[in-house]
């Protein structure tokens, strides 16, 4: 799930309403199925990850970034994990 907190404390949870508030920023906001993967679930689950886990994660959603290498051309990637807990 997206939450968005905007200046005015105002939260957006809408994923499309989301995009629109980050598109003026050149942020671009994309939402990728990972309920197929219940390991994948598991670890997003958690507070917070260990660098293996993290690379595990990386793996698992490899399909993804392939696919922005092919369509933006992106070359490298990173993880930051956000938990709702740690706001």
């Amino acid at each position: 799930m997206a939450i968005l907190k905007l200046e005015d404390g105002t939260l957006q949870t809408d994923i499309k309403r989301i995009a629109q508030e980050l598109e003026p920023l050149d942020i671009h906001l994309n939402r990728w199925v990972v309920a197929d993967q219940p390991q994948l679930q598991s670890l997003l689950a958690q507070d917070s990850l260990n660098e293996d886990e993290k690379e595990r994660v990386l793996k698992a959603l490899n399909g993804y970034f392939q696919q922005l290498q092919q369509t933006v051309g992106y070359q490298t990637r990173d993880l930051m994990v956000m938990h709702p807990g740690g706001v």
